[in-house]
């Protein structure tokens, strides 16, 4: 088993503000720089779960659907339809606020690999009465290389049971 050792101080904070520069150039629009913080064996995927009564066992399949589970060429080609001007649920453009929260960072052992949990609350609006929420957890792992921090895996847990906006179409 890795051994995960908390982390503190100036490299917490490197981290965190890490997180902090990712949600901004996400709320932006700056895809193309956020792309440059993905790693090229990204694994980025999100799901979510059963929510039954704790004593119902009758189902027996897996409580997580994953709804997306994608590679670096597909966060790409997702860039590449945003750029079009073509997807139609973006235009008018979209605002979106991510705010980022409990934190909690470690480092990996064996690898020296980061390991980040966090809470994530995402206000999206549209044209004037449409507004969603959605508040989900995260997992992932930062891995530094020659390109600085870069976001190797993100595993995210959606809180809700069923998608409550119009879509996910946009990066989590």
């Amino acid at each position: 088993m890795n051994e995960l050792i908390p982390v503190r101080g100036a490299e917490c904070e490197e981290i965190v503000s890490n997180l902090y520069r990712e949600a901004r150039l996400l709320d932006q629009e700056e895809y193309r720089e956020w792309l440059k913080m993905v790693h090229a064996d990204i694994q980025y995927q999100a799901f979510f779960q059963q929510l039954r009564y704790r004593k119902d066992k009758r189902y027996k399949l897996p409580d997580k659907v994953y709804t997306i589970d994608e590679r670096h060429d597909f966060l790409v080609a997702r860039i590449r339809q945003f750029e079009t001007g073509m997807q139609w649920s973006v235009d008018p453009a979209e605002r979106i606020r991510r705010f980022l929260s409990n934190v909690e960072v470690f480092k990996a052992a064996d690898t020296g690999n980061y390991h980040v949990l966090l809470n994530v609350f995402v206000v999206r609006n549209r044209r004037v009465h449409d507004e969603t929420t959605y508040s989900y957890g995260r997992e992932e792992e930062w891995v530094r290389g020659e390109a600085g921090l870069q976001l190797l895996k993100r595993v995210v847990s959606l809180d809700q049971r069923f998608l409550h906006g119009k879509n996910l179409n946009f990066f989590l």
